[in-house]
């Protein structure tokens, strides 16, 4: 149950962040190097989060066994 309301929770926010980004507006201020900067920096700290929730999620359901 934790997997899905996690995986419904990351779909509405990806649908969100295409729709503001798809903005021609918000295209030009991400084409500056210190915001395309920032802006990496924030999906390398996804990447880790994510990977932080998939070990536990791991570990939850090999502790439920």
């Amino acid at each position: 149950m934790l997997d899905l309301d996690i995986a419904q929770i990351k779909s509405r926010f990806l649908m969100a962040a295409l729709q503001v980004v798809n903005d021609p507006r918000v295209m030009k201020v991400l084409s500056y190097p210190k915001v395309m900067h920032a802006v990496t920096r924030g999906l390398a700290i996804k990447d880790k989060i994510d990977a932080t929730v998939r070990i536990w999620t791991e570990d939850d359901s090999d502790y439920h066994r």
